[in-house]
């Protein structure tokens, strides 16, 4: 099962992008976990997610987040690989099934 679910800080307004037979929602997200280091000292990890939503769900994204709500996603990991003239390159993406805002 391929099940990633998440809560973050909306990093960018959602981009729409309109293709000839469907609709392409687009948007990172901000995700910050805290740590405490051996020496007692506070840290921060951050993780952005780059989303895709698309068709009715890229739509209501669209109208209902934007930079920096808080929000609960859920979807789908998927890698997406290609090469370029100084190697081959490779980014995760979390498409989209749903999402609350917080």
């Amino acid at each position: 099962m391929n099940k990633f679910i998440f809560s973050g800080i909306v990093g960018g307004d959602p981009a729409v992008k309109e293709l000839q037979k469907a609709t392409l929602t687009k948007f990172n997200v901000r995700i910050t976990e805290e740590f405490t280091r051996e020496n007692g000292e506070s840290g921060e990890a951050i993780l952005w997610v780059n989303c895709e939503a698309w068709n009715k769900l890229g739509e209501t994204c669209k109208k209902e987040i934007s930079k920096g709500d808080l929000c609960n996603f859920e979807g789908k990991l998927v890698t997406e690989k290609w090469d370029t003239k100084d190697g081959r390159k490779f980014r995760y993406i979390v498409k989209l099934s749903g999402f609350e805002k917080i």
